[in-house]
């Protein structure tokens, strides 16, 4: 994936990006073009908070993405992510890969990924591109 950013990967996988724009403030990109529920035109402050509100307001996209993934797999019918980790073992069980069940765990606790420097966007502004803090995970 692109950046080894865990946030990048869950956006990836969920065909988005993100850009900061001319005021400073995150915007995200459909990759598909879709641009369902007008999610592109919304934007959000960078601040402490910026990932946990980006992720609240995909909430439709990661249960397409990640919670319906392993509930084929499993044979389950999780609604949560928080409802995947509580059950990990099971999860476990059903060879669901190490880099998708990190992901969850991270969607599950957003408030430790964070905001960091990053790229050029296409107007030629500064991008803050997200980062996560070394993510511990454990079973």
């Amino acid at each position: 994936m692109k950046n080894n950013n865990l946030f990048d990967e869950i956006l990836d996988v969920m065909h988005f990006d993100y850009y900061i724009d001319q005021y400073g403030r995150v915007r995200l990109l459909d990759n598909e073009g879709a641009n369902l529920g007008g999610i592109e035109d919304e934007y959000f402050s960078i601040d402490e908070y910026t990932c946990t509100a980006i992720l609240e307001r995909m909430d439709s996209y990661i249960y397409d993405y990640f919670i319906n993934d392993v509930n084929e797999v499993t044979g389950n019918d999780y609604e949560s992510v928080q409802e995947i980790l509580d059950d990990i073992v099971n999860v476990q069980n059903k060879n669901i890969g190490e880099g998708e069940l990190l992901m969850i765990s991270a969607i599950a606790n957003p408030e430790q990924l964070r905001l960091s420097k990053g790229k050029i966007n296409e107007s030629g502004y500064f991008d803050y591109h997200l980062n996560i803090a070394k993510y511990q995970f454990s079973i």
